[in-house]
């Protein structure tokens, strides 16, 4: 009578007891385990991340070794990406030394378990001793674990002997070979990632290259105009003046566009420290004030109250603003509708408070052309100018002020905007950091 009334509820305590005490600390690495796969996706693609991830999963799964293994993308070659333990993990395998293993692996994500391939294939344990008899890279205890990305094999995860002889389950099996793929998927990410800049890049260099051909053309085509025509006729001394300031004229020009796009391709931080902006847009203003009255045009400055100073270089702040001050002068003046009397407006302010990050917010708006809305995408990029170019005399922009503009910008971690509309001016806005 008292095992048929009290024995199921004495049962059910002791079970619930030892599963406290013993068996939810025994699979508590279970939950480790999954965390660890979440973070895997945002961590992974860096040598250091990988080997981060192998001391944490030789932690979680209490195995004496851990090693990483992922296909180089020059020689196909499987590296050495990330170790843990006291193993002496070779450096680089061939993919020839591991073909035997690489068509188990490839096309499946399934983890291989050598002690029972050994066991159930004696052809298997000789390859597997031929090829890695100095146990540098496998032992008969190891597990392999596909590292796959889009049905393509990457890499290999090696899991040596685990301590206290514990016997892995099918749900740890799933558990590591989620946190494998996730592995694939965040290294074919990384991989997209850069593929990605390297076109970027590219486009530039060709848009870049194209600019500067058209640009070199045009000045080089009137210099050897005129000295073929000077070769025909060499008494023409007036031909030899125009010869002359033609190519003084010319030179200068391929010189100012050499300069400038060496002035782009410099990538070198200079040393950062507090600016007071005021000074530094007063110092911009001053080098065009000759153009201001001669050309009918004012700069108006209005700096609030309680604006602190921003973080950069005094000397590439200069000419920042000296560069968009001098386009909105010029947008102006070469407008055939431009206004009696033209006006750039310069607004200094604070964005931001004491627990946001604080700007120092500059902008520059102009009662100029404007822009279509097609251009202002376009604006930032080398070699894209809506002014006149070409042998003209008065040939001026070469689109490089703008690009230089943006990468001293990004050099001081700012940001510059444009927002215009067509007959109603450009607004720019530069934001720097505050010191």
């Amino acid at each position: 009578i008292v095992i048929v009334s009290f024995g199921s509820p004495v049962s059910i305590f002791f079970s619930e007891m030892l599963h406290e005490r013993f068996l939810s600390n025994r699979y508590a690495y279970r939950t480790e385990l999954k965390m660890l796969s979440e973070r895997v996706a945002l961590a992974a693609g860096t040598k250091e991340s990988i080997s981060e991830i192998a001391r944490e999963l030789m932690d979680v799964l209490s195995v004496d070794s851990v090693g990483v293994y992922i296909r180089s993308e020059i020689d196909f070659d499987y590296v050495s990406s990330g170790s843990a333990g006291e193993r002496d993990w070779a450096k680089r395998v061939p993919a020839s030394e591991l073909s035997f293993m690489l068509d188990r692996l490839s096309g499946q994500p399934k983890a291989i378990v050598l002690a029972e391939l050994m066991h159930n294939s004696r052809s298997f344990e000789a390859e597997l001793g031929h090829a890695c008899g100095d146990g540098k890279l496998l032992q008969s205890t190891d597990i392999l674990v596909p590292i796959s990305g889009f049905s393509e094999l990457l890499g290999v995860l090696v899991l040596g002997k685990r301590r206290f002889r514990a016997v892995y389950a099918d749900v740890d099996f799933l558990l590591i070979e989620n946190l494998c793929s996730q592995l694939g998927l965040a290294i074919k990410f990384r991989e997209f990632e850069r593929m990605s800049n390297q076109a970027e890049k590219l486009i530039s260099l060709g848009t870049m290259a194209a600019g500067l051909s058209h640009e070199l053309r045009n000045p080089l085509v009137s210099i050897r105009t005129l000295a073929s025509l000077l070769e025909k006729t060499p008494e023409n001394l007036s031909l030899n003046r125009s010869f002359s300031a033609t190519v003084q004229r010319d030179v200068k020009r391929i010189s100012g566009i050499v300069e400038g796009v060496a002035a782009f391709a410099q990538d070198a931080e200079r040393p950062t420290m507090p600016v007071v902006i005021k000074q530094v847009i007063l110092e911009a203003k001053s080098a065009l004030e000759y153009r201001l009255v001669p050309e009918r045009v004012e700069i108006k400055l209005l700096v609030q109250k309680n604006v602190p100073a921003a973080l950069g270089d005094s000397e590439q702040l200069i000419q920042v603003f000296q560069n968009v001050l001098e386009n909105a002068i010029n947008a102006i003046t070469e407008w055939d509708d431009r206004p009696e009397q033209g006006r750039i407006n310069v607004n200094v302010d604070l964005r931001g408070g004491r627990k946001y990050k604080r700007w120092v917010d500059v902008e520059i708006s102009d009662n100029g052309p404007g822009m279509p809305v097609e251009f202002q995408s376009r604006v930032f990029d080398p070699f894209v100018t809506s002014r006149d170019t070409g042998i003209r005399s008065g040939a001026k922009g070469t689109g490089l002020g703008l690009a230089i503009v943006t990468k001293i910008i990004e050099h001081h971690r700012g940001v510059i905007t444009v927002d215009s509309q067509v007959g109603k001016g450009a607004h720019f806005r530069i934001s720097i950091p505050c010191a």
